[in-house]
């Protein structure tokens, strides 16, 4: 029996999959999510489950997401639902076009924004919803009069313009007089009327001075270029002066001779996607627990300052650090109380080093730090050796007397690696050096 959340069926590779569920997720808790690896399964699952929306891979393990789309369509219980396809790469346009003959609906290459995903999702599953009305409307009347109905063209317009789009646009480029449908100037808290004329100016003034002109430079590259959708992301100024994001995306409509004539578009809000993104770029870069850099953002950060470093003539210094006796604090307080332990660190690191520094927390107990324009290693001994010092004092976290004892590795650019990668694994050797030798209570870093 169907939930009144709508459903996605998502198909692919186990990595995509889980980057684009994740992405859903943490923008709304009203979809069901079904996952699928392969052809056979999503389509079992199509047709078992009747989605509101698929998304597929491009290139699936057993047959092309060219094939599902036509078995999709040729099902007629399952004819109806959208279809969004996600390409690693096209490079064909006889490829794109062989797909959308094929029945999808949307397609979406690499690099995959995740605003871009959300607003394909979003309109989409409006569109369903929208024809779901539609059918449930038509059959309602059947039933009432046991007659075929004859729906107003109006009645069908009003529904798509309510529920399909959130705004509907249309630049007269011969008049320069733009059309707003009432989804539109709502979002923006303007007219409550229908429908209004405003001219290009008065549209334009409303766009952030920042977006101005790069939306005319886009609209006036669709023209040369001869391309039919435009897109693109611009502020608009709300009644109370402040700024919404929003989405607008347009079909450039010619005449016989290609001369632009109107653009006729849509519009998404994307104030709330916004948002998202960067909830999810602040999960994917920063540890949750210390909120420093994880890995991923120290290794791009580094690897700028390698570059820096090159044209300045200058070194760059590594600090890995690993904590000695961070298991028994976990095993004998549990892990809450450990990632306080983890927070107090961090931010005792952090006091110590320059606003020039970077420092991340690299694994479980393990922290890296890189530190620019220095001169030789002796410069990072000191740095190890003031940390050690202030740790080694006792701190206290819920009553808990605590103390923290850590082995370190050290290595400089470009003496050591020319590499992050090469970098960060002469330290790692060298913090596995220093333990063993703090457990032999021989030459150390003391």
């Amino acid at each position: 029996m169907k939930t009144n959340k709508r459903s996605i069926i998502v198909i692919g590779n186990k990595i995509n999959v889980d980057f684009i569920v994740g992405i859903i997720e943490n923008s709304t808790s009203d979809i069901l999510i079904l996952k699928a690896y392969n052809c056979k399964d999503g389509f079992r699952l199509i047709t078992a489950k009747y989605p509101d929306l698929i998304i597929c891979d491009l290139d699936l393990p057993d047959e092309s997401s060219y094939n599902l789309s036509q078995k999709v369509r040729a099902e007629a219980s399952v004819s109806n639902i959208p279809i969004l396809v996600l390409a690693e790469n096209t490079n064909s346009r006889e490829k794109e076009q062989k797909l959308l003959k094929s029945g999808i609906d949307s397609l979406l290459s690499k690099p995959f924004n995740p605003i871009k995903i959300l607003i394909h999702v979003n309109s989409l599953l409006r569109l369903k919803y929208a024809e779901d009305i539609l059918r449930n409307k038509k059959k309602h009347h059947i039933a009432a009069s046991n007659l075929e109905l004859k729906e107003s063209h109006q009645d069908q317009i009003e529904i798509i313009i309510n529920h399909v789009i959130e705004g509907i646009w249309d630049w007269n480029l011969q008049t320069n007089k733009i059309t707003l449908s009432d989804n539109f100037k709502s979002i923006l808290d303007y007219s409550s009327k229908k429908v209004s004329l405003i001219d290009e100016e008065y549209f334009l003034n409303i766009i952030h001075p920042d977006d101005r002109d790069l939306f005319l430079r886009k609209v006036k590259d669709c023209f040369k270029q001869q391309n039919s959708i435009f897109e693109s992301e611009i502020r608009m100024r709300h009644r109370d002066g402040k700024y919404k994001w929003l989405f607008l995306r347009g079909y450039i409509i010619c005449d016989k001779n290609q001369h632009p004539l109107r653009i006729i578009g849509i519009k998404s809000d994307l104030t709330s996607d916004k948002k998202t993104i960067k909830f999810l770029e602040q999960k994917a870069l920063y540890d949750t627990v210390t909120k420093l850099p994880n890995r991923s953002l120290f290794t791009d950060l580094v690897k700028k300052q390698l570059l820096s470093s090159v044209r300045k003539k200058s070194k760059v210094g590594i600090i890995f650090i690993d904590l000695d006796n961070f298991k028994q604090i976990n095993d004998k307080y549990g892990h809450y109380f450990g990632d306080q332990v983890l927070s107090h660190i961090a931010i005792s690191l952090s006091q110590k080093m320059r606003p020039l520094d970077t420092i991340a927390r690299f694994a479980g107990d393990e922290f890296i730090m890189a530190i620019p324009e220095i001169n030789d290693m002796k410069i990072l001994e000191k740095l190890v050796t003031r940390i050690r010092d202030y740790l080694s004092k006792p701190f206290v976290i819920d009553n808990k007397k605590i103390m923290i004892k850590f082995s370190a590795g050290l290595c400089i650019f470009p003496e050591d690696g020319k590499s992050v990668d090469q970098l960060l694994n002469i330290a790692d050797k060298r913090m596995y050096e220093d333990k063993r030798r703090r457990k032999n209570n021989t030459n150390s870093l003391q």
